[in-house]
């Protein structure tokens, strides 16, 4: 058996997560490719897509170094 870790964010996507979407977007065709491919010879394959799950990804996010700059973006920045 084969067990692929994928992710919520392979099914649905935000802004500025569309690179990460799309590896884990591609982890999923790949698990459902091999799961055909692989099941002519008795090997099963899945994927595992866990949700949100609570971490500090965010707790060291850098910071605009220019303010000014930034707030002219709106509510882009």
């Amino acid at each position: 058996m084969t067990i692929d870790i994928g992710s919520i964010l392979g099914r649905v996507t935000f802004p500025f997560f569309g690179i990460y979407g799309a590896s884990k977007f591609a982890v999923e065709a790949l698990t459902d490719s091999l799961r055909y491919e692989l099941s002519q010879l008795g090997i099963d394959a899945a994927l595992i897509q866990p949700s949100a799950y609570p971490t500090s990804r965010y707790t060291n996010v850098q910071q605009p170094a220019d303010m000014e700059r930034a707030a002219a973006y709106g509510s882009a920045a």
